[in-house]
C-alpha cells in the first residue's frame, strides 16, 4: 500500500507540473564561456543533463529583445521589443516616447495583446499557480491587464548576483511559487568593459558558477526537486577599432536620422514626416547608403528585410534598418565598451550562446546540436503543462530530444 501511495505521488507530480520551474537568464553568456575551467558547475549538469552550445538568440542579439523572446517564444517583429532602444514619433516627426524612459510602461510590452509571456501564462493557467521573478525584463509589467504575483518594479544593477540569486531562492523555497524567473547581468557588464579574453571576465564567471551552485544545494531541498533551466540571451564579439565606423564618414547629416547604432542600426530619413511620399525617402536612404556599404553592411528599407532575420513587421521597427556585416559596427556617440553583440547569429557565431536543462523532467546526458531561443518557451510551456497563451510559438524545437516525458 505504501509503495502504491508513493507511486502515485510521484505520478500526480509529473502530471500536475508541480516540480517547481527556474529560469535563470546569464546575460552575455557566449557559447565559449561554458567549459569545464571556467564554470565547473555548470559543465558538470550540463553533460549530466540537457545542454547545447549553440543556441542561436534572436535578430538582433540584444538583451531586451532576447529576453523578451525567451518569455514569449516569438521573434522580435512580433512581439515588439526590437532593440534596447526605441522610439515612438509623434506624426510631425517630434518624439512621442522613448523606451529608455518609459521601459516599464505596458505600452512598449502590450504592443501586440496577443503575446502573452511565460510567467503570465503561468498564472493565467490556474489559481493555484504562482510565478515570481528577480529583475527579469518586462516581468514588472501587467500584460492584458494582470501582473505576475512578485516582482521587483525597479532595476537595480547594483544587487549582485549572490543577492539575485538568493532572493529567487526564498521564492522556490517558500512552496508557493512554481515558476521563478531570475536575471544575473554581472557577466554582461563585465565583457562590455572588457572584452571577453580577459582575467577579470574570467573570475566573474567563476563566481557566478560558486554561486549558482550554492544556489541549486540550496533550491534541490525542495521534496519534489526542481526544474532549472540555465540560458543565455547572446554572445560577444570584440570590437574590432578598425571596423567602427562613424556616420558622417557615409553621409553628412547621418547621425541625426539614427535611432540606434551599432550591429543593427535603424534610421528615418531626414524629411520622413514632412514628405508626400515618405516610402520615396526611405527608398533614396537606403540607395544612397547602399552605395557606399564596399561589403561593410547592407541597407534596407523596413518591408525589403530578408525574410532569415524576422525583423519586417512590426511598427517599431524604423523605415530602414543597417545590417553590419564581419564585425563592421556603426558608433554614433562614443561608447566605453571593448566587445558588444547585435549581429545575426545565424551569420556570426560570436552571438551563439547556451541552454542548460536539468531536473526531472529532462533527459539525461544530451546534447542537443542547435536551439533558438524561440525554444525554449515551448519547453518551459511543457514542463509546466500549460497550453501557450492566445499565440503560438515559433520555436520549432523536438521536444522528444529534451524531455522525459514527451
Amino acid at each position: 500500500m505504501i509503495v502504491l501511495e508513493l507511486l502515485y505521488l510521484v505520478t500526480l507530480w509529473s502530471v500536475t507540473g508541480s516540480t517547481p520551474l527556474i529560469i535563470i537568464s546569464i546575460d552575455g553568456m557566449k557559447h565559449s564561456f561554458l567549459s569545464r575551467e571556467n564554470t565547473p558547475f555548470l559543465y558538470c549538469i550540463s553533460r549530466r543533463g540537457v545542454y547545447s552550445t549553440n543556441v542561436h538568440p534572436a535578430f538582433p542579439s540584444k538583451t531586451f529583445p532576447n529576453h523578451q523572446t525567451i518569455s514569449t517564444g516569438v521573434h522580435p517583429e512580433v512581439h515588439g521589443i526590437i532593440n534596447n532602444y526605441m522610439v515612438r514619433y509623434n506624426p510631425n516627426g517630434t518624439v512621442n516616447r522613448t523606451f529608455l524612459k518609459d521601459n516599464l510602461k505596458p505600452f512598449w510590452w502590450n504592443s501586440n495583446p496577443k503575446i502573452i509571456p511565460i510567467y503570465t501564462a503561468n498564472e493565467l493557467s490556474s489559481n493555484t499557480r504562482k510565478s515570481g521573478s528577480v529583475y527579469w525584463p518586462g516581468s514588472s509589467v501587467a500584460y492584458n491587464g494582470h501582473k505576475i504575483s512578485f516582482f521587483y518594479k525597479e532595476y537595480d544593477k547594483n544587487v549582485g548576483t549572490s543577492a539575485r540569486l538568493q532572493s529567487g531562492a526564498k521564492l522556490v523555497l517558500s512552496d508557493q511559487y512554481n515558476l521563478v524567473m531570475i536575471y544575473l547581468d554581472e557577466l554582461d557588464r563585465a565583457v562590455h568593459k572588457f572584452g571577453y579574453n580577459n582575467s577579470f571576465v574570467r573570475e566573474v564567471l567563476k563566481s557566478i558558477d560558486e554561486n549558482l551552485k550554492e544556489f541549486y544545494k540550496n533550491v534541490s531541498t525542495c521534496p519534489e526537486g526542481v526544474d532549472l533551466i540555465i540560458v543565455g540571451d547572446h554572445g560577444f564579439r570584440e570590437l574590432d577599432q578598425n571596423k567602427i565606423i562613424k556616420p558622417e564618414t557615409l553621409i553628412p547629416g547621418l547621425s541625426r536620422k539614427i535611432v540606434y547604432d551599432g550591429a543593427v542600426v535603424g534610421l528615418y530619413p531626414e524629411n520622413y514626416f514632412t514628405s508626400e511620399d515618405p516610402d520615396k525617402e526611405s527608398k533614396l536612404l537606403v540607395d544612397e547608403l547602399n552605395k557606399i556599404a564596399n561589403k561593410r553592411y547592407v541597407a534596407y528599407k523596413k518591408e525589403d528585410t530578408p525574410p532569415k532575420y524576422h525583423f519586417s513587421k512590426h511598427e517599431n521597427i524604423p523605415p530602414v534598418t543597417m545590417i553590419m556585416r564581419d564585425g563592421y559596427y556603426l558608433m554614433n556617440k562614443d561608447k566605453n565598451r571593448s566587445a558588444d553583440h547585435g549581429w545575426f547569429a545565424y551569420d556570426d557565431c560570436h552571438m551563439r550562446t547556451v541552454f542548460i536543462g536539468y531536473g526531472p523532467s529532462f533527459k539525461r546526458r544530451r546534447h542537443i546540436k542547435k536551439l533558438d531561443l524561440t525554444d525554449i518557451y515551448k519547453i518551459a510551456c511543457n514542463i509546466l503543462r500549460i497550453q501557450p497563451a492566445c499565440h503560438h510559438s515559433n520555436g520549432t524545437v523536438n521536444l522528444c530530444q529534451i524531455l522525459r516525458d514527451y
